[in-house]
Parts: C-alpha cells; sequence; structure tokens
C-alpha cells in the first residue's frame, strides 16, 4: 500500500478554510444580531456583551483550528514513510490549515478593538 493516500486527506486539505468561512459568516452574524438587539450597551466585566460573544465564537474557531493543525502535523508525522503521494496531502493539509488559521486570526483581530456597532 506504499503510495497510496486516504480521500479523507482530500478533505483535511480544505477543512481549515472551511472553518475560515464559518468563523467569518458567524463573526458578521453575531455582529448584525447583537447590534440589532443593543448588545453593545450591555457591560460583561471589562467588554459589551457584543465583544464578548463575537471573542467567543472567533476564539471557538481559533481553537478548532488548532486543533485541525495539530492532527495535520500527527498525521505528516506518521507519513513520512508511505510515499511521495501521502507526504504531499499531508503536506498540502499542513500548508493549508497554517493558511485558514492565519486567515482566521488575521480577519477576527480587529473584533477586540474595533468598535462593534454605528
Amino acid at each position: 500500500m506504499t503510495g497510496r493516500t486516504s480521500p479523507f486527506m482530500l478533505l483535511a486539505i480544505v477543512a481549515g478554510f472551511i472553518i475560515w468561512s464559518s468563523a467569518f459568516t458567524l463573526l458578521y452574524a453575531a455582529l448584525s444580531f447583537g447590534c440589532s438587539l443593543g448588545w453593545q450597551s450591555v457591560d460583561v466585566g471589562p467588554v459589551s456583551l457584543n465583544r464578548l460573544a463575537l471573542i467567543l465564537v472567533w476564539a471557538g474557531h481559533l481553537a478548532a483550528l488548532g486543533l485541525l493543525l495539530q492532527w495535520c502535523l500527527k498525521t505528516r508525522r506518521d507519513n513520512v514513510s508511505r510515499g511521495q503521494p501521502a507526504r504531499f496531502m499531508t503536506t498540502a493539509a499542513l500548508a493549508s490549515t497554517s493558511c485558514a488559521l492565519f486567515a482566521t486570526l488575521w480577519t477576527g483581530l480587529p473584533i477586540t478593538v474595533v468598535s462593534t456597532c454605528m
């Protein structure tokens, strides 16, 4: 079975950006929902309820991407001796997940400092 890869690896290559798109969509929806309900004026400790909801959505997606990245690293180490196609697929999944993690971090970072509602 040298050189064979699991069809699951194709999903692993795009999984990071599926999580990123979920984060982007849910952050946008949570922002709109929170602003329409006036959550920006409800304080929960040092932050507003709206900002807290956005940070929780963002952190959940970052955690999911972190777990996926950890799985990709483990899979890459396990596939060292399986042949070129397996190494390529795991390296592609690792690179794609790393890019998706950076994209999620970058697109969510403004919620920590920018006003949530106008």
